[in-house]
């Protein structure tokens, strides 16, 4: 018998889009990022409130890269 190691890690669902899940998202991923040693993250924000948040939550790592995208063919 063939004995495999594996690693099993749970995925979160948020029950609908909603900005306040922002904060949730940036949690697990630095959690994530601890568990791997993951030193650098880059962040898309189109408003800057994506950034700002990051910043807030991620402190403890090295470097925090924050990209404003502005969309392709917005009229705004």
């Amino acid at each position: 018998m063939l004995c495999m190691s594996h690693t099993r890690k749970g995925i979160v669902y948020f029950d609908s889009p909603d900005p306040e899940n922002t904060e949730g998202v940036l949690r697990l991923a630095k959690e994530r990022a601890e568990e791997l040693n993951i030193e650098n993250i880059m962040v898309a924000s189109t408003r800057g409130e994506t950034g700002v948040r990051a910043s807030e939550v991620s402190t403890s790592l090295s470097s925090l890269i924050i990209q404003a995208l502005k969309s392709l063919g917005c009229s705004k």
